[in-house]
């Protein structure tokens, strides 16, 4: 079975831009990232040059993924830290760690696109925003309910 993951955004904090501009902020502006990019010049190289021409969100599929018992146990609103996921690259590798430390995750939506495909969608959230996202979130879906 396969299990393919795509962060769309973080709607929560950052309503104007994509997930990806947000990554690519994070790339240029973050000194506490010095020592990654020193150590993987290529790979954030590569990252910068996704982002300004398809976009980070187009290659997570490519490099990262998640463990399959996992996936088939997440529910709508889950959150997991981006420790759970698995690099498939060297490149998965750099991304993960960069999303350690500055998102978690929300599923927002699951997809079967084949009976052995699993699609997962995310927002990435700004690490130690989830309860706030959630709560947001299942207040905007009781009022949209209510109308």
């Amino acid at each position: 079975m396969e299990i393919e993951i795509l962060i769309t955004e973080d709607r929560y904090n950052n309503n104007i831009g994509s997930f990806g501009s947000l990554f690519a902020k994070l790339i240029n502006n973050e000194s506490s990232l010095k020592n990654l990019i020193e150590e993987n010049p290529n790979e954030i190289a590569t990252l910068i040059k996704y982002e300004f021409n398809e976009g980070i969100e187009q290659i997570i599929p490519n490099h990262l993924t998640i463990n399959k018992d996992l996936a088939l146990r997440l529910s709508l609103l889950d959150s997991l830290d981006c420790s759970c996921l698995e690099a498939k690259t060297n490149l998965g590798e750099v991304l993960k760690k960069i999303l350690i430390d500055n998102f978690q995750l929300v599923v927002t939506r699951k997809h079967w696109s084949d009976t052995n495909k699993l699609i997962l969608y995310f927002d990435a959230v700004e690490f130690g925003c989830v309860d706030d996202f959630i709560d947001k979130r299942t207040k905007n879906n009781k009022s949209q309910k209510a109308s």
